[in-house]
């Protein structure tokens, strides 16, 4: 019943003030996303117009195994994301196949094919073909494996090469096709200045969360209505997990209306709603931890300070004002990222909208769930020992 009120009471609260809500926590947000997503729009190159990797092969094994290799990069589908030039024409990749390769997958043994960057800029691209690389030898290994093995089964010669070309087949038509194909995705797709920007406000709108729904306990604190209700039948824990479930509903409510706001209007977060429900009610656990972390540990003043600086630093770091090349030209800047307090829910909607897959997110969704219980936790035994004016 207890926990019945406090919920009533946050709904009451939620449609009083619900158009200053929707002002604060959707339209402002995303007016200031589109805003600078129409200024910088040019900086976004469009997923069409990405042109295929240019690299050359240097082959210095000579071998069946290395001839197999430039054959897979010369597939109808390695030419979506790749194309072969000869030494000496604007190149951005040179790939270097050293002697001993095939003695090496036959034997298992650890080997090194050398990309050497040739053009500035190509990091990325250089990322993306060792990956097809380190995939494709994965592959041939196994099959050599699988080849060894059969050899050693006592059975005729004809059932082994069937046992095998029936393996092999399977391994081709699922491996290969996935390792293609997701090297594909990383390089076709390009975020629009549109869902670029709608991530990256989601860092402002993390924090703003945090203090808004922090600073409505500091205001009950200052008016005394938190006294009131300790000096009834309820325990300290009592009161913060309640108020935790009420923070909660709040926030879901309030990322809740920035999401779909974006996705109304077609410009970002498109994809399962599903998901993107999921990662919204695992946003809000970790804005209700933080929040909670703020109600245990801080008093209005140095809270506020606290927040205002952490403000401060995700707009730098979140690169909200920015454009996406001035980020990642700048060392700083990408450090500085890498460190934000909403890089957990930044990766966890930035695999969304490449991958729309519960698989590519559930990684950062659990690091999310373990940080918010590690908040929660810390602020309980601060709330047990003591708590506010006590």
């Amino acid at each position: 019943m207890k926990l019945k009120a406090f919920v009533k009471v946050a709904m009451i609260s939620i449609i009083k003030q619900f158009p200053i809500f929707v002002f604060v926590f959707m339209v402002f947000p995303i007016a200031l996303g589109v805003i600078m997503s129409y200024i910088l729009s040019d900086s976004f190159t469009q997923p069409s117009n990405i042109k295929p990797i240019m690299i050359t092969i240097k082959d210095e094994d000579n071998s069946k195994a290395s001839k197999t290799l430039i054959e897979f990069f010369n597939s109808n589908e390695m030419k979506k994301i790749i194309e072969i030039k000869e030494d000496g024409e604007k190149i951005k990749l040179e790939i270097l196949i050293p002697n001993g390769y095939e003695n090496s997958l036959m034997s298992l043994k650890e080997f090194n094919i050398e990309i050497n960057e040739k053009d500035s800029g190509t990091k990325r691209s250089s990322t993306i073909i060792s990956g097809l690389l380190d995939k494709y030898n994965e592959e041939i290994s196994y099959q050599y494996l699988i080849k060894r093995n059969i050899d050693n089964k006592d059975i005729s010669q004809q059932e082994k090469e069937e046992l095998f070309q029936n393996i092999n087949n399977e391994i081709k038509s699922v491996y290969s096709a996935s390792l293609i194909e997701g090297s594909i995705i990383k390089t076709r797709k390009n975020f629009t200045s549109y869902e670029y920007y709608s991530i990256t406000f989601l860092g402002f709108l993390f924090i703003m969360l945090i203090m808004t729904l922090a600073s409505s306990q500091y205001i009950e604190t200052e008016i005394g209505i938190s006294r009131r209700i300790m000096s009834t039948a309820i325990t300290r824990t009592e009161y913060f997990n309640y108020g935790l479930v009420s923070i909660y509903i709040m926030a879901v409510i309030f990322n809740l209306l920035y999401v779909f706001g974006y996705r109304v209007m077609g410009l970002s977060f498109k994809g399962s709603i599903p998901l993107l429900i999921l990662i919204t009610f695992v946003q809000s656990i970790l804005v209700t931890a933080v929040t909670g972390f703020f109600m245990a540990f801080f008093k209005k003043k140095s809270g506020t300070i606290v927040m205002n600086t952490l403000l401060i630093y995700q707009i730098v770091a979140g690169g909200m004002f920015m454009s996406q090349d001035s980020i990642r030209d700048n060392v700083f800047l990408r450090t500085l990222g890498k460190y934000s307090p909403d890089v957990l829910i930044n990766k966890a909607y930035k695999n969304f909208l490449i991958y729309n897959s519960l698989e590519s997110t559930k990684l950062y969704l659990c690091l999310i769930i373990i940080v918010a219980i590690l908040f929660y936790i810390v602020s309980l035994i601060k709330v047990r020992i003591k708590w506010g004016n006590e």
